[in-house]
């Protein structure tokens, strides 16, 4: 049971990352070219309430998310950042790459409150085995 669970919250992240849908927690997020809002069904708060096994698929998702927004088209640069990061789970075990994210939120209390999506997208972006493009 917990297993569904947690898949279908990944399913719903991926929903979510792939349409944009707007949850309770949106932040704007801007660069030279555009600004985008994220917006996530779970943030640190709620991830933090999660059992190990819950944590453990919901990262899974969300790097399946990731992995796949290549194919909706995206620019260059964030194709490149996308095949960086996937040399870090590529070499990882499941475990360790919640152990990952779960240390990042343990070193920073003061963004429990945003999107999950994106602070996994930070604990990963800081990882030695990511090559900045």
């Amino acid at each position: 049971m917990k297993i569904l669970y947690a898949l279908t919250i990944s399913l719903i992240f991926m929903m979510c990352s792939i349409q944009s849908l707007y949850a309770q927690d949106h932040h704007q997020v801007a660069d030279k070219h555009v600004t985008v809002t994220i917006s996530s069904f779970v943030t640190g708060n709620r991830y933090l309430d999660m059992d190990q096994s819950s944590r453990i698929i919901y990262v899974i998702g969300v790097i399946d998310g990731i992995k796949l927004t290549p194919s909706f088209g995206i620019s260059k640069g964030v194709e490149k950042t996308i095949k960086s990061l996937d040399n870090c789970f590529n070499v990882m075990s499941t475990g360790q790459l919640e152990a990952i994210v779960w240390k990042y939120l343990q070193d920073n209390p003061s963004k429990w409150h945003e999107p999950m999506n994106m602070l996994i997208f930070k604990a990963f972006i800081d990882l030695p085995c990511y090559k900045e493009p």
